[in-house]
């Protein structure tokens, strides 16, 4: 990576394919980086769409009067022709990005159809994992890419397509997902409540960001996750407290 102001990052620029029987969605251009401290991008406007992925760390994404909070496994979308800024919120935990950037012509359907609108253009991805290494994928290919090489062509509009399907697909059983991961976290407190555990430690074992699993667990629980844990707590001591001896139950004896 190549050091800047703000960040060590690699850049991606391409051009679309000039084999005549090869088309299809093709990105603009590409990158990764690692951030420094005071880490602040913007204001500032793009022409194309742009998938940005957090890879590590957290980040502030703020666009029109909207400010959202991501953090590992967290993807916004930059929209064309709207004024965007992102930066970090934490000296202690280092943000690493990485993201895929397209055109409006190509991508203008597949924006609507992962529901990344301008009023909400950012997605907590439950099947992180998949995700990471596709993208790890597609940046181990760029790092040696020659676009007149076919199979080279090939195998990177496959890691693309297979990007957008990951994503297509987290947005598509978005009930599914998301009661399978609550049930985890639920479980989770119900297991440890009894120890040391926080939100922010059942939000880390299933994955999601912090604010994003409070808020679902609120909905489909009708209770916040601070509240339900401290509701099993002084349960938990009622059950487990010593029972009252005779010399304790009447001050008479």
């Amino acid at each position: 990576m190549r050091e800047a102001d703000k960040e060590f990052a690699d850049y991606f620029y391409l051009t679309p394919p000039s084999f005549k029987n090869i088309s299809g969605i093709w990105p603009l251009r590409a990158g990764r980086n690692i951030a420094k401290e005071n880490y602040h991008i913007g204001p500032r406007f793009i022409d194309s769409y742009s998938f940005h992925f957090v890879l590590e760390g957290e980040i502030a994404y703020k666009y029109d009067d909207k400010t959202i909070l991501l953090q590992k496994g967290g993807m916004f979308c930059l929209h064309p022709d709207i004024a965007y800024e992102y930066y970090t919120l934490s000296h202690h935990l280092q943000l690493k990005m990485g993201w895929i950037a397209f055109s409006k012509a190509q991508m203008t359907e597949i924006i609507s159809s992962l529901k990344l609108t301008k009023q909400q253009s950012s997605l907590q991805i439950v099947d992180y994992q998949h995700v990471h290494q596709t993208l790890t994928s597609v940046f181990r290919v760029l790092e040696t890419f020659d676009d007149t090489e076919m199979v080279q062509v090939l195998q990177l509009q496959q890691l693309v397509y297979q990007l957008i399907y990951l994503l297509l697909d987290h947005t598509q059983q978005p009930n599914h997902a998301r009661s399978t991961w609550l049930e985890r976290g639920k479980a989770y407190i119900d297991q440890h409540y009894t120890e040391r555990i926080t939100i922010q430690d059942t939000a880390n074992y299933v994955g999601v960001n912090r604010s994003y699993f409070s808020e679902q667990f609120s909905t489909i629980y009708g209770i916040a996750p601070i509240k339900y844990l401290q509701k099993l707590r002084l349960e938990g001591k009622r059950c487990y407290a010593p029972p009252l001896t005779v010399s304790q139950k009447s001050p008479y004896h």
